[in-house]
This record gives C-alpha cells, sequence and structure tokens, in this order.
C-alpha cells in the first residue's frame, strides 16, 4: 500500500472512531460489540505500525527511528491516562494532532545517507 494512502487510512480510521458513539457498540450483543472495539480501536494503531515500519526502511539511523518510536509510545500511554480525565473522543483528537506532527515533521531524519550505504564503494 503506498504511504500517502496509509496515512488517508490512518485518519480516516480516527474519524471514524470519534464519529461513532460509545452508546452504539454498548446497544451491541457481545460478539459484535468485541468485534466493532478491536475494529474502531486497533484500526489506528495498526495502520500507524504500517506507517512506522515502511518510513523505518527509509531511515539513516535506527536508533533514532526506534528511540522516537519509543517515545512516542511513552507519550501516547500518558495522553491514555488523560483521556479517563477528558475521554475518549478528545484522546484521538489529540492523536491526531500529533500523528499529523510526526508525519509532517518527521522527514529531516529519513534521508538515508549515501556513504552509509554497504553497497556503496567509498
Amino acid at each position: 500500500m503506498a504511504p500517502a494512502l496509509m496515512k488517508a487510512h490512518l485518519f480516516v480510521s480516527l474519524a471514524v472512531a470519534w464519529a461513532v458513539p460509545i452508546h452504539v457498540l454498548l446497544d451491541l450483543a457481545t460478539a459484535p460489540r468485541f468485534a466493532a472495539g478491536v475494529v474502531l480501536g486497533f484500526t489506528p494503531v495498526f495502520l500507524g505500525n504500517l506507517i512506522f515500519a515502511n518510513r523505518f526502511k527509509d531511515v539513516g539511523s535506527s536508533t533514532i527511528a526506534f528511540g522516537t518510536n519509543l517515545l512516542g509510545a511513552i507519550v501516547g500511554g500518558i495522553l491514555e491516562y488523560g483521556a479517563l480525565i477528558v475521554g475518549y473522543r478528545s484522546l484521538l483528537v489529540g492523536v491526531a494532532a500529533l500523528y499529523a506532527l510526526a508525519l509532517v515533521t518527521g522527514r529531516t531524519h529519513l534521508v538515508r545517507r549515501v556513504t552509509d550505504s554497504p553497497h556503496v564503494a567509498h
């Protein structure tokens, strides 16, 4: 899947998760409620991981990429606990803003240096 398409799907999945009221899920039977909750809750996470993996192949430094991903996971965990105060829908808005910020500002570390490549003769 093309990177731009993955990013579009990520933001669409966040918008759908934001738009679906929680009470709609609670009115469903157990199995459909579970399935809908998994799809709504984990689709953005899955797509975010796909985007990370796709971008990871082009990084100049895997240490920086993994460190940045770990920092994002820590911030995400803190925000998740904050959702207990502000609500899940507000969390989704914050998550969308942070994904947008990461997608816009993360380009500077993605340029593979030609001299770092083991396949290039020096």
